[in-house]
């Protein structure tokens, strides 16, 4: 039976120890880290801090469930950028060091999953240019982190190179094994894609699930039941698969009331659980 966690993305405006602690009286058994300046940077941390972190999640039995890399800003002021498919090697390179040190982070804290994402598509290369950037920065980065007991996920991310389940699977289809799948069922929605199916389809190579809903098609999270995701029927498709992770609830559009909407998001989440039992 899979289990529910919070993004931390969520959570911004609190310290990642208090927000671990409140989803923690929520209900919720894990929290996602989306790595961030305010919360955690795999490129500048104390031991202290980590110290603290440590001590949160053992206060509280929770567990951080996977490393997010693919925020807005982490790497530059720019959002996405660079990627592991910019056009300058140099820039790729710099997305590769990130995403090496978020595995160094992972493998202290014990944190199974590090999610990527491909990128966004610069508007100076094609498409197949772009592809081989990418399977470039995914070799340099297997190189660097295979020694390391994390698995890596690539995330179905709207707007970027691998957007859809189609890509994702023929992507993880080049690296078995190596690469897993962050299936993001908002993102399926969006795409007008069969979530069921994608799910399916994508089998044993999940390693780590998103949740929220969506609306009309149109990119927002929304709080799980208020949109149009036939989360009864996700759910139950879950619950009756091999699938025994994590499914976090992402809602960094609502961060003006985090708490809230956290809670209102595992009752609704919890109580589906419940119902199929």
């Amino acid at each position: 039976m899979f289990k529910l966690a919070y993004n931390s993305n969520g959570f911004i405006q609190y310290r990642l120890e208090e927000a671990i602690g409140h989803l923690a009286e929520i209900g919720f058994e894990g929290v996602e880290v989306s790595l961030h300046r305010d919360h955690l940077d795999p490129l500048y941390h104390s031991d202290t801090y980590l110290d603290n972190i440590k001590a949160a999640l053992d206060r509280s039995g929770m567990k951080i469930v996977a490393l997010h890399t693919g925020g807005k800003n982490v790497c530059s002021e720019i959002d996405f950028e660079p990627s592991l498919i910019s056009d300058a090697k140099k820039d790729r390179l710099k997305r590769i060091e990130f995403i090496i040190k978020s595995v160094e982070l992972a493998n202290l804290l014990e944190v199974p999953c590090v999610t990527i994402t491909s990128g966004i598509k610069p508007p100076v290369i094609s498409k197949e240019e772009a592809y081989k950037n990418l399977y470039e920065s995914l070799d340099l980065l297997f190189d660097s982190v295979d020694k390391y007991d994390v698995d890596i996920s690539i995330e179905n991310e709207i707007g970027m190179l691998i957007e859809n389940s189609d890509q994702v699977n023929r992507l993880i289809g080049k690296y078995p094994g190596q690469l897993g799948a962050t299936l993001d069922i908002g993102h399926l929605e969006c795409c007008k894609e069969d979530i069921c199916e994608a799910i399916s389809t994508l089998g044993s190579t999940i390693r780590h699930m998103h949740f929220e809903d969506i609306k009309d098609n149109i990119h927002y999270h929304l709080i799980p039941g208020q949109g149009d995701i036939n989360f009864h029927q996700v759910i139950k498709d879950i619950t009756h698969s091999d699938y025994n992770g994590f499914c976090s609830v992402e809602l960094y559009t609502h961060n003006d009331s985090a708490m809230d909407s956290a809670k209102k998001s595992f009752d609704y989440l919890n109580q589906i659980k419940l119902d199929l039992r």
